[in-house]
Parts: structure tokens; sequence; C-alpha cells
């Protein structure tokens, strides 16, 4: 039996640009990134929550009940953002979503959102 040369960080950025690559004891694991099984979760748990919603509800109505209670001694309530990563590319290995762009305004409460919770935004341009 031949013996298995250990994986390097040159095999990770060798890795195809849809899956993550992770070296564990020396070994190269691919395996698809987990924004799908939790993004269908989020979505059927917001289906549930706005089914128990007592305003009207319309195809426009978005509804956000649930305050992020994940960081304990908040005084205010805070609230989840969902994260999307949209490929916008002649040749994405992504499927093609619509995406609305708005220059108006929105109607709502306004949200406070705590300093240090938000890691990262990256608007891109071209």
């Amino acid at each position: 039996m031949p013996l298995r040369r250990k994986a390097s960080y040159a095999d990770v950025l060798g890795a195809p640009e849809h899956m993550i690559a992770e070296i564990i004891f020396g070994e190269l694991h691919l395996q698809p990134p987990p924004r799908e099984p939790h993004a269908a979760a989020a979505s059927a748990l917001g289906e549930e929550l706005a089914a128990l919603e007592t305003v009207p509800l319309d195809k426009d109505t978005i509804v956000v009940p649930v305050p992020d209670t994940s960081k304990p001694g908040e005084v205010t309530p805070t609230y989840k953002f969902r994260q999307e990563t949209f490929a916008v590319s002649s040749a994405s290995q992504s499927p093609a979503r619509v995406i609305y762009w708005t220059e108006k305004g929105f109607d709502g409460p306004l949200i406070n959102i705590p300093i240090g919770r938000i890691v990262r935004v990256n608007p891109v341009f071209n």
C-alpha cells in the first residue's frame, strides 16, 4: 500500500470554488457549503412563524417577528440578518437568481444594530 502524501494549502487553493475544502489530520476533505440546507430550514421556520401572525399578509409583506436572543445580556432586541451570496457572471456555476434593486427607502421600524455584531459588508459594483 503506497503512502499517501499529506494535503497542503495548495490542495485547498486547487479545490473547486463551489466546495468547502478543509485539511483534517493531513487529509483533504471537500464538502458542499451549508447554505442550502440552512436556508431551507430558515425558510420553513419563517413560514411557521408567519402563520402565527394575526396581521393580514400578502405576497409583498415581509414579517420579522422574532428577535435574536442568541447573544446573552442584550438590552434591546436585535434581529438576525439573512446572508445572501449572489454570483453575477456569464460563467457562473451557481444557478441564476433575479436580483431586484430600488433607489427608494422602505417603511418600517428602525432596527438597533449593536456595535460588533456586523462582521463584514462587501458591496461589489461593476
